[in-house]
């Protein structure tokens, strides 16, 4: 199995991301990423990573298992390669997908549809996305849609190519079912979860140890509340949060000066400490309440 994922071009983080998050660019704006080079990047980059994968997979059957939303368009260019036209390919969304009328806005829609159903497999964390893309496919490319998959009416990728694949393909019992019937692509829910073993281990590492003491004795015989979350401009939890921890002294005085807040921020960009909001809670909270709120933006690993 490969596991594929690329980061650092700018079409998906400018244009997918804002969209997977209900924030919808402006027309012109979108416009104008389809036709400039960050659109043409973020394929390219796509092909060329499906280039060397192709190299580099041994057997025709290897499963081949895209990650996430910067590579949306990969499961289509792996079908353009003969050593991976016929590969069962999986794809997980870790974001939201969100409904059709979102994805109107996308200029490239219909390619990128089209690309994550040359998957045989399309995962998601909850129902309700799943369901999205479901929907977003009968709506939009007029497919019929199933509870558990989705009836894609033109043949997979291989019939295109030419060559050895596209020969075997079509001779195949897969290949000539689908050539009448179509074929589907599932659709699954798979919410992520701790791996608690894991996370057990780690807590008996020494470092650990070290950390969860020197906090013990430093705010001893107080309550501690400890947050780790993620932060960006789409993501104002962390905000709330902080918030939220000041509601509850305002309105539980036996709790000032007895609980403290460690929230450590995980940032996406370097800019996201000041565009997740929360810069100017943290000072208030401490100026005026006989407590402590520790905020702390860190660089995502």
């Amino acid at each position: 199995m490969y596991i594929a994922t690329v980061r650092g071009f700018l079409y998906t983080p400018q244009v997918l991301w804002p969209c997977l998050h209900y924030a919808v660019p402006d027309a012109p704006n979108t416009k104008f990423f389809y036709e400039s080079a960050s659109f043409k990047q973020c394929r390219s980059v796509d092909r060329h990573f499906a280039d060397i994968l192709s190299r580099t997979t041994t057997k025709a059957t290897s499963v081949l298992w895209v990650d996430d939303y910067h590579l949306l368009f990969f499961p289509g260019l792996l079908r353009s390669h003969s050593r991976t036209a016929l590969a069962p390919v999986g794809f997980f969304l870790h974001l939201a997908f969100h409904s059709s009328e979102i994805f109107r806005c996308l200029s490239v829609r219909d390619s990128l549809l089209k690309e994550v159903l040359d998957a045989d497999l399309a995962g998601f964390q909850t129902a309700n996305y799943a369901r999205h893309l479901r929907q977003t496919m009968s709506r939009i490319l007029v497919y019929e849609s199933l509870p558990k998959s989705i009836q894609v009416e033109v043949p997979v990728a291989p019939v295109s190519i030419g060559g050895d694949a596209e020969k075997e393909w079509r001779e195949s019992s897969e290949g000539k079912k689908t050539k009448e019937k179509g074929r589907f692509v599932d659709v699954g829910v798979f919410p992520m979860g701790f791996d608690l073993n894991s996370l057990k281990e780690k807590k008996r590492s020494p470092k650990v140890e070290y950390w969860v003491q020197l906090l013990r004795r430093r705010y001893a015989g107080m309550n501690l509340i400890v947050g780790r979350d993620k932060v960006d401009k789409f993501r104002w939890g962390v905000r709330h949060k902080i918030e939220a921890f000041e509601h509850f002294l305002k309105t539980n005085s036996e709790f000032q000066g007895e609980a403290v807040l460690i929230q450590v921020a995980l940032q996406t960009t370097e800019s996201n400490e000041l565009a997740g909001g929360f810069s100017d809670v943290v000072p208030r909270i401490n100026a005026y309440l006989p407590t402590r709120c520790l905020a702390r933006a860190g660089s995502h690993v």
